[in-house]
């Protein structure tokens, strides 16, 4: 494996729920820890974007990204 994607449930609340913080960043750590990427579904605002390259992770699905994108890509100002 190379990819580990996290699903949206955690994702969807990430902005206002610490526990999913966690959980996102103790997998993120993990699976970089495992040489994978981390790929973050349902990243649908610019805030929640943020609060997952802070966390780690390295690419973002969902309305705020269109496909698949590195974070840097999706936070790159227009």
């Amino acid at each position: 494996m190379d990819v580990l994607k996290l699903d949206g449930e955690l994702i969807r609340s990430l902005t206002s729920s610490s526990e999913d913080r966690i959980v996102v960043e103790a997998v993120s750590d993990l699976a970089h820890g495992l040489g994978m990427d981390v790929v973050a579904e349902f990243v649908n605002d610019e805030k929640t974007a943020g609060v997952c390259q802070r966390l780690g992770v390295d690419e973002i699905e969902g309305a705020a990204a269109g496909p698949t994108l590195s974070l840097e890509e999706a936070l790159r100002p227009s």
